[in-house]
């Protein structure tokens, strides 16, 4: 996994505003990349109430960004252990492959069983919260003359 976990969501509600402005009415694609823009920012800014605290590392490392170029804004967790967090885990092994401990010469392994983790989500309900208002500030902006 990388060091970046992205949620991508799309609406057919949204899409079809979207695909209904005129490529150029200039005025209308800016009120729509502003409203999408301050959306991402909401849906960041309930991520960052959501996630669950122990060291902030994740919390600090939510981002958002906006192409202009497909009308897209995305909010992502740049941390390496963000879809842990948000998806939760199994139980597992974990094999060490370093040398944990030298006996006589030999190199000794030890195996780890991880409890696993349980989901917290703090994307998904940041977007689901988020959503309608993100598709009224479309829809209204695309409908204003």
């Amino acid at each position: 996994m990388g060091d970046k976990f992205i949620v991508r969501v799309s609406t057919s509600e949204l899409s079809q505003a979207l695909k209904s402005i005129d490529a150029y009415d200039g005025k209308s694609r800016l009120r729509v990349e502003k409203a999408l823009q301050d959306g991402t920012k909401r849906v960041a800014s309930g991520a960052r109430q959501r996630v669950a605290v122990r060291s902030g590392k994740t919390k600090k490392a939510i981002r958002t960004g906006f192409s202009r170029a497909k009308l897209e804004g995305y909010v992502k967790a740049g941390t390496r252990y963000a879809h842990i967090i948000e998806f939760g885990a199994k139980p597992h092994k974990i094999t060490k492959k370093k040398k944990v401990l030298v006996v006589k010469g030999q190199p000794i392994s030890v195996d780890i069983q991880h409890p696993g983790a349980k989901s917290r989500p703090f994307m998904r309900p940041a977007f689901e919260s988020e959503a309608s208002n993100i598709t009224k500030d479309v829809l209204k902006a695309v409908q204003k003359t």
